[in-house]
């Protein structure tokens, strides 16, 4: 898994077409990140992979996206949980497979970003997977 990481890692290329380019870049590096490291991607890292400053790629994100680069961030990583929860049966395996550090750290996570219990929130994904018509690609923070 390491491995296919650094390959991908190794094929991402930046370029220096305007800031637009740039923040697509940041959105592309990061959804590559969350799928391999989860919870640990840092947006400082992908900061410096692209040379710029974290708050710099946050009020560039902010302008073109109207939310902040956390937010989607958080938003990329609550989708990899959801991908991940349904398959597990328990929620220490989902937080060591999203990169958390404890289950513990997980629980906080989906609280706080969903406002429901992580059971509950396995619940309704497990539901949305029996919805022939949901899918569970990366969606895009509410504006």
């Amino acid at each position: 898994k390491q491995l296919i990481f650094l390959i991908q890692l190794s094929r991402f290329k930046i370029s220096e077409d305007g800031k637009e380019k740039l923040i697509d870049q940041a959105r592309n590096l990061l959804q590559m990140m969350v799928l391999h490291q989860g919870a640990q991607v840092r947006l400082s890292d992908i900061a410096q992979v692209l040379s710029k400053s974290r708050d710099y790629i946050n009020e560039e994100h902010k302008k073109q996206y109207a939310y902040t680069f956390r937010d989607y961030r958080n938003q990329l990583l609550l989708d990899f949980i959801a991908s991940i929860i349904v398959g597990n049966e328990k929620l220490a395996t989902t937080a060591e497979e999203c990169g958390f550090s404890s289950i513990t750290e997980l629980n906080k996570f989906i609280k706080n970003q969903t406002g429901v219990t992580p059971l509950t929130f396995k619940q309704q994904q497990e539901n949305a997977g029996n919805n022939p018509s949901s899918k569970n690609d990366l969606q895009e923070p509410p504006s």
